[in-house]
């Protein structure tokens, strides 16, 4: 990993590559108290002087489930290139194949491309606990652009079926963004905030297995009944061992009662 972080340096015509600094521990403190102090407060509009913030929202799912994460960023220039590290306790969590989506760029992400991303490093990021992307655009034509509240990151994990009800913790560490000035990298300093998976109890009617009940777990039993996918969750809605129309039924009842 440590040779693509100095071809993505290389990429902005920088002979080294210092790492972009998180800020001071009294910078990051005082990013994370302003969005924390108030439980409605968004983290895009109360982050580090300068507005430059990456953050986890937070997430829930059941023992057993899958729950998807953001990793969400709010940056005062545009981004041509990204190193990030994201831990994780990997008793409990472990990220999905990429073929179901279980690491790709967020919607924001403009041109940004990840390097020496395939299903092999996920294995061993699942047994170090730890992923590691590297972003970069390589047409230096497309970069991510300014913005608050920008979706960098999706990643999906499978939750233990044995993991206790509780917050697990998401952690992000070594972060590094850069931008280009007249065709010279420079790095742009980002403050930090981790989030937390949630554990929640099983929810009837919880067909995605993602600790909430709604119209995707809806969508989801359509597909495992027209045989054309499955699902992270109990299917079996109503209890009777099998899955057949009653238990849409009985799902469509749980979806009216909210």
């Amino acid at each position: 990993m440590t040779a693509v972080f100095f071809c993505y340096a290389a990429a902005f015509g920088q002979d080294s590559a210092p790492a972009a600094s998180p800020g001071n521990a009294t910078d990051q403190e005082a990013a994370v108290e302003a969005t924390t102090s108030d439980p409605a407060a968004d983290p895009a509009q109360n982050g580090s002087e300068g507005g430059n913030l990456l953050w986890i929202q937070d997430a829930t799912g059941s023992a057993g489930g899958v729950t998807t994460v953001k990793v969400l960023l709010t940056v005062d220039q545009d981004v041509y290139g990204a190193w990030l590290e994201l831990i994780f306790d990997q008793s409990k969590l472990q990220i999905k194949p990429l073929a179901e989506d279980g690491v790709k760029l967020g919607a924001d992400a403009g041109g940004l491309l990840e390097l020496v991303l395939n299903d092999d490093f996920i294995t061993l990021m699942n047994i170090e606990g730890k992923l590691v992307v590297a972003m970069v655009d390589t047409t230096l034509a497309t970069p991510m652009t300014a913005g608050t509240g920008k979706e960098l990151l999706i990643v999906k994990f499978a939750i233990d079926e044995n993991a206790e009800i509780g917050d697990v913790p998401l952690t992000l560490s070594n972060v590094s963004f850069a931008t280009v000035l007249d065709t010279i990298g420079v790095d742009i300093v980002v403050n930090t905030q981790d989030g937390n998976v949630t554990i929640a109890e099983f929810q009837k009617g919880d067909v995605s297995g993602d600790g909430n009940v709604n119209i995707f777990d809806l969508l989801d039993l359509l597909r495992v009944l027209g045989g054309s996918g499955s699902a992270s969750g109990a299917v079996d809605v109503n209890g009777d061992g099998t899955t057949n129309i009653f238990d849409l039924l009985e799902l469509l009842k749980v979806l009216a009662g909210k």
